[in-house]
């Protein structure tokens, strides 16, 4: 079978293109996105296409970066296709967000496509990858640790994103630009060990295709097997997920009685899911952690994930990425008015009414979203902020104080949310914590003669446990 055929092949297989798609074509020079470009361009009337070029110039490499830009540009127009064309600052976006450069380029060459999708349109995006790039894929997933999910490594298609050489050697790919008389540049960076790929494709496959020929291939069907394999597991676990997952309040959760229930197999899997929805590191290592994590730990135990943490409570296990820092100190109250806490997504509004305007029908131990107190047993200025160490509280009804870390944890709020639930303090002394408890010492009594009365709203979001 000659090279078109096998790639006719593998696009009928994967159900890739149909009559009348737009599709992006995204090319770097190399012989893999030149030879793509090519065979698509020559199957453009059969399976009635019409293609477009793009190019990232990912901001490294100085004039030779600049010169591949224009060699794909050329490329192009000589076939008469549009080009698109975009600039990034690669090695500043990895040091802004605190990747390596290989993802870096990786995201923004992602973010570059999606663009194109929305404004062409188009309706693919067809990538060079080819049988070499699975099978380094495999073995690079297997040395940093994964599991059958990651096994799987880059499919033939997803989404709008297509990879119609996903079946192809590199050497076929080269001789086939070598057949038609095709020019393609070699990028210098693929030969700088430095990154992992390179380290795999130039030293480490090498070595292994000396003890075994055909290692490339038994990777890449290691790969389909591990994605069929997944595929019948996620069709399976599928009902699971969706009673045991849930998205609530910025994160991501698994209800604790359901993963207790489950046997190994499908709890790692559930976790895997999870893991990597809540955008923390997800490979065997993690699962792992996080499984042992929940099978031994009890709430309030917690483990640091990449950049996030996983939270054990009682009911739950959470997984919280990393988020910006809240500002969560004291703040005063307007008394009368109304006072914004924009870091928890709450508003509080106070007002000051006689006792005759309240009526004596009022329930002066309510602790939802609105609570009472004596306005002269107050102290001015009142302020919210979040619990603060050794901060206690006298609640309504009893004769001694609790702390009000005792009172979150009674009421089983869990651990990460505890710093945003606000507090309200008189002086020194908390009175009302919103949702939970109110305070004894400064209750509405026979005596009272003016009301403070205290009301708290949810701005859109549910941050804390007003109800």
């Amino acid at each position: 079978m000659n090279f078109l055929e096998q790639v006719k092949r593998t696009i009928r297989a994967h159900n890739m293109l149909k009559p009348g798609d737009r599709v992006v074509v995204a090319v770097s020079g190399g012989a893999d996105s030149i030879s793509l470009l090519h065979v698509l361009w020559s199957l453009r009337e059969e399976m009635g296409i019409c293609l477009f070029v793009c190019h990232m110039h990912h901001g490294m490499r100085g004039d030779r970066a600049d010169e591949d830009a224009r060699f794909v540009e050329m490329t192009a127009n000589s076939m008469g296709l549009a080009f698109y064309y975009e600039f990034q600052d690669v090695p500043l976006f990895a040091r802004q967000h605190k990747l390596g450069e290989e993802e870096a380029g990786r995201r923004l060459r992602y973010q570059f496509f999606r663009r194109l999708l929305e404004e062409i349109p188009a309706d693919k995006v067809a990538l060079g990858h080819n049988l070499d790039d699975q099978a380094e894929t495999v073995l690079m997933r297997i040395m940093r640790g994964t599991g059958l999910k990651g096994l799987a490594a880059i499919p033939p298609k997803r989404g709008a994103f297509i990879r119609p050489l996903i079946n192809s050697t590199r050497r076929e790919i080269e001789l086939y630009c070598l057949a038609n008389g095709l020019r393609w540049i070699t990028d210098d960076t693929n030969l700088d060990t430095k990154y992992l790929r390179n380290k795999t494709r130039h030293r480490i496959m090498p070595v292994l295709e000396q003890c075994a020929p055909r290692v490339s291939h038994h990777l890449v069907a290691l790969g389909h097997m591990a994605r069929e394999t997944n595929d019948f597991i996620e069709h399976e676990i599928r009902p699971l997920r969706a009673a045991c997952i849930r998205t609530s309040r910025g994160h991501i959760s698994l209800r604790r009685r359901y993963i207790d229930q489950l046997e190994p197999a499908r709890a790692r899997q559930l976790l895997f899911d999870a893991i990597e929805e809540a955008g923390l590191t997800v490979d065997f290592t993690s699962v792992d952690a996080v499984f042992k994590l929940i099978t031994e730990a009890k709430p309030g135990k917690f483990l640091k994930l990449g950049k996030g943490r996983v939270y054990v409570g009682y009911d739950e296990i959470a997984l919280v990425p990393e988020g910006p820092k809240l500002d969560l100190s004291r703040k005063a109250l307007n008394v009368p008015g109304v006072t914004r806490l924009d870091a928890i997504g709450l508003t509080i509004r106070s007002e000051i009414r006689s006792v005759e305007e309240i009526g004596p029908e009022t329930d002066f131990s309510r602790v939802a979203s609105r609570a009472y107190f004596d306005y002269n047993k107050v102290t001015l200025p009142l302020e919210v902020g979040r619990m603060e160490p050794g901060s206690r509280i006298q609640p309504f009804g009893m004769r001694g104080t609790k702390k009000v870390s005792d009172v979150l944890a009674s009421a089983k709020i869990p651990y990460y949310l505890r710093r945003e639930v606000p507090v309200v303090y008189s002086g020194n002394r908390a009175i009302w914590i919103p949702g939970l408890v109110t305070d004894e010492t400064t209750r509405v009594d026979k005596d009272t003669l003016n009301v403070l009365v205290l009301a708290a709203y949810r701005n859109g979001v549910v941050r804390c446990n007003v109800k």
